[in-house]
């Protein structure tokens, strides 16, 4: 087991992969006013992989939180920030006003098509965000990566057209705070959402689940845009 102290605003922030729900029952002997040099104790018996063992203290200790996680987990626990449904995928508006405002070192594009034709991926890796990684992927090699820890050091925004491919992600127990609807393709028979997104009968159940497996979603086509609840729209 591996215990480390974190300061505790690290954690505050949504996507972080902890939940209240997964807190210990019982405090670890812990003891505050040591400071975080000091070395602190847990029960192995009441620390289960990756929990959070807040410590109740003061002064210095104040804000600290102890990490604990099986030597061969060490992981980033918040490295996919969110996402957004974009018909166009990586384009301008994502680019110059997504991108920057993310806080992403990785902008993922998740497209099977796109993936699978070298000239619609290399034009669309020319539109690369300043200062950012690119991955243009299947959801197949998506669900492979994270699933190997291959993105674990990074934070990660992913784009995808239909809330299917991110729904997919959560199903494999991918930890996807919030999705941003922008724009979308107009679907016959469907809901529309805003001005510039639809959603088909199949997209509305999928976003459902989404929101049942606790993803914020909401619509906003630009960052400027005030959000709106995808939950109350549908």
């Amino acid at each position: 087991m591996v215990l480390t102290t974190q300061a505790g605003h690290q954690f505050s922030r949504a996507g972080n992969g902890l939940h209240s729900a997964n807190a210990l029952a019982t405090t670890p002997n812990v003891f505050p006013g040591l400071g975080i040099a000091a070395a602190a104790k847990a029960h192995r018996g009441l620390v289960l992989d990756r929990q959070v063992v807040r410590i109740k203290a003061g002064g210095d200790d104040a804000f600290l939180q102890v990490i604990a996680m099986h030597a061969s987990e060490i992981r980033r626990v918040d490295h996919i920030l969110g996402g957004r449904i974009d018909n166009r995928l990586l384009h301008g508006i994502i680019v110059t006003q997504w991108a920057p405002v993310s806080g992403a070192t990785r902008v993922m594009v998740i497209d099977d098509k796109v993936a699978g034709d070298e000239v619609l991926k290399s034009t669309m890796r020319m539109a690369r965000p300043a200062g950012m990684a690119v991955s243009i992927i299947s959801e197949e090699t998506a669900l492979k990566n994270f699933a190997a820890g291959k993105y674990d050091r990074e934070k990660v925004f992913v784009i995808a057209k239909e809330p299917e491919t991110i729904l997919h992600l959560v199903e494999s127990g991918i930890e996807l705070p919030s999705l941003i609807v922008g724009g979308s393709l107009v679907k016959e028979g469907g809901v529309q959402l805003t001005q510039r997104a639809y959603a088909s009968a199949e997209n509305v159940q999928s976003y459902k689940a989404l929101i049942a497996r606790g993803v914020k979603v909401t619509a906003q086509f630009v960052p400027a845009d005030k959000p709106v609840s995808v939950a109350d729209l549908i």
